[in-house]
């Protein structure tokens, strides 16, 4: 499930192979896009859509089991009772060249031209260029952009990256339906691509989470030259091993969720979250990359909200049914460091600890200033105050696991298991 930009459109994908356009003002239907049913009649699992984006132009990316993706694109300048389904299905384009399920995709609607902002010391260097210092590998790329070279991809259309269990991830131009570029099986991951997250305020920057406990960061205009890798098989820092709480730099286990962060103070983050139920933040000025460890809960992390650009703070939800809120202003240095402001020695270096969800697993998070919403496993729709902690709403009536939700100023939305989206008023603080 996703929203747009401006917040007056949602789309959701589901088992049934289609995906839906929903006004959140009107709370009203728009169109139904349809995949197009699988040819592999004996595996009804292919058809289920698994993840999708919705771009500013009105471009939508659907990913399925099926290994493919589908693109729309929505007459956003058309009155929406003049939309018809049959023609906006017709413009639909089929992605194909994963050899696996396609488990996280992401829109971006242009390329912007900015360095590597996680990579502004000579420390920070290419994994497979380690004798350079960035700064001259920053050149070099420059040169490539302005030349014909094949190094550089021309990515100023919109396009999508999409993240497989084929270990994979491929960038794909929307327009033409080309695949740009795509992931080296030797240099890439060595196990399914969990999340990716590639915010347009980080430019040519893409995190990717994978099951095979790393994180890497790539450079998506010279064809995802790898220029960190985060974790255990971080083997361009193998020398700099600083033992955290697991015992190791890197996450024990699949690395479950990632974020890029950007805030105005110019402070550049990765934020990985894993199986290991540990929070780990990641800046590319230190040697290991590893720059804080944040423990306290108890089982994998699955969803994660870093702050917008003022506000250095991050929301987490795991499997021990706790929403967490952590501050992340002191991270720096050459060390990891863990975080500060408990008020629970017990609840490790979190600043706030909310248990709402009788212990079930959360599943997803969202927070917008003041308010944070989370759900999952136990079926109901939470509303906290971001201040202090305390519950401003708590919503039920799905059936089955709530598996995303959204939000804006006025409601917000959750879809579930059971087949259902439903929308509610937001609580007045």
């Amino acid at each position: 499930m996703c929203m747009s930009l401006n917040r007056d459109m949602l789309i959701s994908g589901g088992a049934d192979h289609t995906v839906n356009v929903w006004d959140t003002t009107t709370l009203r239907k728009l169109c139904v896009l349809d995949c197009g049913r699988s040819s592999n009649t004996a595996d009804p699992g292919v058809d289920v859509v698994s993840c999708c984006a919705l771009g500013r132009s009105g471009t939508i990316v659907a990913g399925s089991y099926d290994k493919s993706l589908r693109v729309w694109r929505l007459p956003i300048y058309e009155v929406p009772s003049k939309w018809k389904s049959q023609m906006i299905t017709k413009t639909s384009q089929v992605l194909s060249g994963h050899t696996g399920s396609i488990l996280c995709v992401t829109l971006r609607d242009a390329y912007n031209n900015v360095q590597h902002p996680l990579s502004t010391s000579s420390t920070a260097y290419y994994d497979d260029e380690d004798t350079s210092s960035y700064e001259s590998t920053a050149n070099s790329i420059a040169k490539d952009r302005t030349s014909s070279s094949s190094d550089a991809t021309d990515i100023s259309n919109a396009f999508c990256l999409s993240g497989s269990y084929d270990c994979t991830i491929r960038m794909w131009d929307t327009t033409s339906g080309k695949c740009l570029a795509t992931t080296s099986q030797t240099s890439g991951h060595s196990g399914p691509v969990l999340a990716i997250d590639s915010p347009a305020k980080c430019g040519r920057l893409c995190l990717s989470a994978s099951q095979d406990s790393t994180a890497c960061l790539w450079d998506i205009q010279c064809n995802f030259k790898r220029i960190r890798s985060f974790g255990m098989n971080d083997t361009a820092n193998a020398d700099a091993v600083l033992s955290g709480t697991s015992g190791t730099v890197g996450h024990v286990g699949a690395v479950k969720c990632c974020q890029l962060c950007t805030f105005t103070y110019g402070t550049h983050l990765a934020v990985t979250g894993g199986e290991d139920g540990l929070i780990k933040i990641w800046d590319g000025r230190i040697p290991n990359g590893l720059a804080m460890n944040l423990t306290g809960h108890d089982g994998a992390v699955n969803c994660i909200q870093a702050g917008s650009y003022v506000l250095p703070t991050l929301c987490s939800g795991g499997n021990d049914g706790t929403v967490r809120v952590w501050d992340m202003r002191k991270v720096g240095g050459n060390a990891a460091r863990e975080g500060s402001g408990c008020s629970d020695g017990s609840n490790g270096n979190a600043l706030l600890v909310m248990h709402s969800h009788n212990q079930e697993p959360v599943r997803c998070i969202k927070w917008d200033w003041n308010k944070i919403v989370s759900s999952g496993d136990s079926n109901k729709v939470i509303v906290h105050s971001m201040h202090d902690g305390r519950v401003l709403f708590a919503g039920s009536g799905h059936g089955a696991t709530v598996t995303d939700v959204c939000m804006d100023e006025s409601h917000f939305i959750s879809c579930s298991l059971d087949s259902e989206i439903r929308a509610w008023f937001a609580p007045v603080q």
